[in-house]
């Protein structure tokens, strides 16, 4: 039976032309918990149990996003990953009595405009990686993570953790410029790919060095010793053992997330250089990252295990990949997901199971993946962004690549 799919997300902007860039206008001050929240913080934290959690500083967005020609305005101040666990995360979370968080904050059951919410409204990052033939990459999550726990969800999601957000000495605020915004997102959304899949950006070692310059420029300001010249420890190895991607990151659209109280989230997608099988490929030879060593001199006991870029974290390989061509993904209205088995790829790390029986999930994914798949249908579709982007860059949508596409391969 034919019907819409209503997904408890509100869309505030979608990038449809592919011509807006966010641009943060930053400041350095920290949001407030509010009194009732911080005062019940160990019962809330109950809730999260059986999650694994571990505290950070991150950006939160203090207004509603405004459009000024090609940039879209955000304001952003300081929040924590704990507070966001304590409010977005816990509208529902029974404080007794029927009281909520949802009934205390939220007015005839609408979330508030970002500038009356007390709650963290924390920025979330969701993201799809695409292959130059149109087939998508997605994560069948393990059972630790926050949200999503053994749900299939888009393979770049992330929170805005200032001390992952690549800034230089003497740096406090995110630059309130395209470029400098695009640096940051950029950066957390790099570094993601790199070190949850391996696969590693063209110009890495330049955009490392660029952001080295001006570090340099903060510090010698201050009469303090120079660092060199970035070197990346890629240099150490066989180019076959890397898969390499054009690093242009592409901004969808802006959401607010309605089962956690509304918390905003950035929604984009990156066009790799590589064809579905090539992926595949080199997913199902990743392997298990040793602990990181304490000295760089350690580095070189053992370069297959600690160094390489085809080595992962636990983490990441107690969760399963598959990846699907986009024209046959299907959902119901049980959020169950769907698609011939000939349109996937099965990807395994380590020795877990990682795809069973799609058909007998009952919401089988996450609502953020819906929501990016929802992004991707209303820019036109996967074979719209491949014509948008082999407009931009002509050597990553290959040939070969258009003619799979041509041929629904």
């Amino acid at each position: 039976m034919a019907g819409k799919l209503f997904l408890p997300s509100v869309n505030l902007f979608t990038n449809k032309e592919g011509n807006v860039t966010p641009v943060f206008m930053d400041e350095n001050a920290m949001h407030e918990t509010d009194p009732f929240i911080s005062g019940n913080m160990t019962a809330i934290f109950a809730a999260h149990a059986h999650s694994t959690t571990k505290n950070s500083v991150t950006i939160r967005l203090e207004k509603e996003p405004k459009l000024l020609g090609n940039q879209l305005i955000l304001a952003t101040k300081r929040t924590t990953y704990f507070d966001m666990l304590m409010t977005n995360r816990c509208m529902d979370f029974d404080f007794g009595n029927g009281l909520t968080l949802r009934n205390l904050f939220e007015k005839e059951g609408k979330a508030l405009p970002f500038e009356d919410s007390p709650l963290a409204n924390q920025i979330g990052i969701n993201g799809m990686i695409i292959t130059n033939d149109g087939w998508l990459l997605l994560e069948k999550r393990n059972l630790k993570k926050s949200t999503w726990k053994g749900k299939y969800a888009q393979p770049i999601s992330l929170s805005m953790q200032l001390n992952k957000l690549g800034f230089y000495a003497g740096q406090k605020i995110i630059e309130p410029t395209a470029e400098g915004s695009n640096e940051v997102i950029s950066h957390l959304i790099r570094h993601t790919i790199r070190d949850n899949y391996g696969l590693l950006v063209y110009d890495y070692d330049e955009l490392k060095n660029k952001r080295r310059e001006k570090e340099n420029e903060a510090l010698q300001k201050n009469e303090e010793m120079l660092k060199p010249k970035y070197v990346s420890s890629a240099e150490k190895y066989q180019e076959d053992e890397h898969y390499f991607f054009d690093g242009t990151i592409h901004f969808l659209g802006i959401a607010r997330d309605l089962l956690e109280g509304g918390k905003p989230n950035l929604y984009y997608y990156v066009i790799l250089d590589l064809g579905h099988k090539k992926l595949a490929e080199h997913l199902r030879k990743l392997k298990y990252r040793y602990a990181k060593p304490k000295i760089d001199s350690e580095v070189e006991l053992d370069k297959e295990n600690y160094c390489s870029d085809t080595c992962l974290p636990l983490e990441k390989m107690q969760s399963g990949y598959i990846i699907a061509k986009y024209d046959d993904i299907a959902f119901d209205m049980n959020y169950k997901l769907s698609f011939c088995r000939k349109s996937i790829e099965k990807v395994r790390p380590i020795h877990r199971t990682c795809l069973q029986p799609l058909a007998c999930h009952k919401r089988g994914c996450g609502e953020a993946l819906l929501v990016t798949m929802s992004y991707l249908e209303e820019v036109g579709g996967v074979k719209t962004l491949l014509e948008r982007e082999k407009k931009l860059h002509p050597t990553i949508v290959t040939k070969d690549a258009e003619k799979r596409l041509e041929k629904g391969e």
